[in-house]
């Protein structure tokens, strides 16, 4: 109807004059609107149709809601979706979930603001909190695993290791964890409490950091891993209402969506059957259809429900995102364009001939002070406003089609450094209105803004010198030519070595090689043959040197030959066995230096007791004096056996060339 207002009520005998005829005739063909229903005033807010008497069909070209088109193309009349309840505080992300903290209880709350709902097609209205008891506490045992990655070492980054495509690394991992494998579950480390999918014993995958609120609805923000970290596993359970309006129920295992029926099933499993597009729920022998969605996940530990996370709602969502930034100042960037149009969750905010600006003087979100070394993220709220946080974004293309700040309902445009001086690094500012140009992940966005502002030049390579930042080094022909070489001959072949082989470098540089057994009984004789000589070093490990009986009184001793066994060194003790009655076992050790010409050569020796054996202290020799030969046999005598030997090596290893 036309906006022109519509005169009272006429009475019996009134008379319809020209100008009433005129209204009535402009208010039939002009626009509808609404009007008061007493007056007949034009008037907003007026209902078309009601829930008794609804319309039909409505035929239109287009569809204006809050003065945004809606894209009628997108919308779909979602059977199963989450309208409209409970909201945080500093926007419009859902928050109609709470956990008790001090029992394990978590309520849906619908008593303040209703939680509206589809339900397999049905409309349903929650207008009372209803709370879930008793619910299953968290394992006490086996229950925990570590953080297995040396590169964590508490940085900044470390709060994000999980997401966009990362992993976190564990080991120790108890048994209620490894039989999770292949489920989403959640784990607490030391404030924090995180979403994650258990990919293997050894790997977690598609992190939520920090992702639950606690029982007053404060954030349990992302907190800085460090090798070695316990991750303990909570009770997570996903909660399900039904079209009722009434039934709570609560699954402990992540809902699986797929086109088959799941094998092995639990009581209680809820399965999301993609062909039938039902919900499903596993009563002990088949899974049967439910009138029931999941609207959110409830942690509890070994004790109470700690925290909660509600679901997101179901809008009309634009992946769009035309606004890039740019560096103003140490403490400004800006949006490029000042004429844009972005989908911030589900609302169209638009923006003419007005400069948007991030400032951290003004515009850091509630709560967070300026650091210095801390990464800020620019955000722009479902009402226009610019935001800035320490709090990095969720990757939601998947289902919100951007990058979303954890707890708001807030859009992420891009993020920039705050240095160790507490200014913006320009270099560092990075898009997300990039990926949607490039299509490339973060971490891809990143290596190219790295090499950002780099100039080339000949003979010159890119490297990393941090996560975010890099280098050009000078390579110069000559090492490209090492670079290319697929083999070690090849690498010697370009520096002239062709001839040398890698044996003959094993050779060159280092020997390795052990004795025989012993022989004899009563007196047991081991020996090895050496080129100590030939090398710098030669050490020798007297290993396993075991009898078979303990009685007698045996003792063992050393000696060295320079002429091939010809003739040997006086005897050097070993040591002798002490009285115990049981069959000893020594090792020993012998250091020999390089032989220079016909200067002495030095040997040390040392023994150790394993069993049954009084060893003698270190012992420092020399020998070869006066002749050119080094060391070349080591003998081993032990005497006083009433029997034989069990076993004994001499093992030696020989390294360095000796060129004196």
């Amino acid at each position: 109807m036309g906006t022109t207002n519509i005169s009272a009520v006429k009475s019996s005998g009134d008379v319809q004059d020209e100008s009433w005829y005129n209204d009535f005739r402009s208010a039939l063909i002009g626009a509808v609107v609404g009007r008061n229903p007493s007056t007949g005033v034009v008037a907003s807010g007026q209902d078309i149709g009601s829930a008794v008497t609804p319309w039909g069909a409505l035929y239109a070209t287009s569809l204006v809601i809050g003065g945004s088109t809606v894209d009628l193309g997108s919308l779909t009349g979602a059977a199963n979706a989450i309208l409209s309840g409970q909201i945080v505080s500093t926007s419009i992300r859902p928050d109609f979930l709470r956990a008790a903290g001090s029992a394990a209880t978590v309520t849906v709350e619908g008593a303040t603001t209703s939680l509206v709902l589809n339900i397999d097609g049905t409309s349903t209205t929650i207008a009372a909190d209803l709370a879930e008891t008793s619910l299953t506490v968290a394992p006490s045992s086996n229950n925990t695993a570590l953080v297995n990655d040396t590169a964590l070492t508490g940085q900044e980054s470390s709060k994000w290791q999980g997401e966009d495509g990362s992993i976190i690394s564990i080991d120790a991992v108890g048994t209620e964890i490894s039989n999770r494998v292949g489920q989403y579950a959640v784990f607490k480390t030391s404030t924090e409490y995180l979403l994650a999918y258990i990919e293997s014993a050894t790997e977690l995958s598609n992190v939520y950091r920090g992702y639950f609120l606690n029982s007053s609805g404060v954030p349990l923000e992302r907190v800085a891993l460090s090798n070695n970290d316990t991750l303990t596993i909570m009770s997570g359970g996903w909660v399900f209402v039904e079209d009722d309006s009434l039934t709570v129920d609560v699954t402990y295992t992540s809902p699986i969506y797929s086109v088959t029926e799941p094998s092995s099933p639990a009581t209680g499993d809820y399965w999301f059957d993609l062909v039938a597009g039902k919900w499903k729920r596993y009563g002990g022998s088949a899974f049967a259809e439910v009138n029931r969605i999941p609207i959110g996940i409830a942690v509890v530990d070994e004790t109470n429900c700690i925290a909660s996370r509600s679901f997101d709602l179901n809008k009309v969502f634009n992946s769009d995102n035309p606004v890039a930034t740019k560096y103003i100042s140490t403490t400004v960037i800006s949006a490029v364009e000042f004429d844009f149009d972005i989908s911030v969750y589900g609302t169209s905010v638009n923006t003419r001939h007005t400069e948007i600006e991030w400032d951290i003087a003004t515009d850091l979100e509630s709560g967070v002070s300026e650091g210095a070394s801390t990464t800020y993220f620019a955000y722009i709220t479902e009402t226009g406003k610019p935001v800035l946080s320490d709090k990095k974004p969720y990757d939601l293309r998947g289902s919100l089609k951007g990058w979303y700040h954890p707890y708001n309902s807030w859009r992420a445009i891009g993020y920039i450094f705050n240095d160790g001086s507490s200014d913006f690094e320009s270099t560092t500012l990075f898009n997300y209105y990039a990926e949607n140009v490039l299509n490339m992940s973060e971490q891809g966005i990143s290596n190219i803004r790295a090499q950002d502002g780099l100039t080339p030049a000949s003979d010159k390579l890119f490297y990393f010198t941090s996560a975010i930042a890099g280098a050009l080094t000078t390579i110069t022909s000559f090492a490209r030519t090492l670079l290319d070489d697929s083999s070690a001959s090849a690498v010697r072949s370009t520096i002239g070595l062709s001839t040398i082989t890698d044996s003959d470098l094993d050779t060159e540089l280092e020997r390795v090689g052990s004795s025989g057994s012993f022989s004899g009984s009563g007196t047991a004789v081991l020996t090895a043959t050496i080129d100590s000589s030939s090398y710098l070093e030669t050490y020798c490990f007297l290993s396993n040197i075991k009898a078979v009986s303990g009685t007698g009184t045996p003792s063992a001793t050393v000696a060295f030959s320079t002429d091939s066994g010809s003739t040997y060194s006086s005897e050097i003790s070993l040591g002798s066995e002490d009285g115990g009655g049981t069959p000893f076992e020594m090792e020993a050790f012998i250091k020999m230096g390089a032989k220079v010409g016909k200067c002495s050569q030095a040997v040390l020796i040392t023994t150790g007791n394993v069993a049954n054996w009084a060893g003698v202290g270190a012992n420092y020799q020399e020998f070869g004096f006066g002749v050119t030969g080094g060391i070349n046999r080591v003998r081993v005598t032990v005497i006083g056996l009433a029997g034989g030997m069990a076993s004994g090596t001499i093992n030696y290893k020989q390294v360095g060339k000796n060129t004196f």
